[in-house]
């Protein structure tokens, strides 16, 4: 996909649009998570309308800050306190 002439094209716009210089690799990324369906191996009804996938990857590319969430199995962990860092916190479900 890297490689195709509309994904390359779709590269150029975003750039030019949104900045950025390497914007493929997010964007495959993007496209990826949005459901392109050339990876849903035949179920193209879990694929998003090209309208909806449009409004998402703008909205996604126009973000200024992001919120990562990183879940880290601790079954293996010893008896942790419950503990909090700011909004975050480690403590058993």
């Amino acid at each position: 996909l890297l490689q195709d002439p509309a994904f390359l094209a779709l590269a150029h716009i975003c750039r030019d649009r949104y900045g950025g210089s390497k914007l493929s690799f997010a964007l495959y990324n993007a496209l990826h998570s949005l459901g392109l369906p050339c990876w849903l191996r035949g179920r193209i009804e879990l694929s998003l309308d090209v309208e909806t996938a449009a409004a998402q990857l703008d909205i996604a590319l126009s973000r200024k800050t992001a919120i990562r969430r990183h879940l880290c199995p601790l079954d293996l962990a010893d008896d942790l306190p419950n503990l909090a860092f700011g909004n975050c916190r480690v403590g058993r479900f």
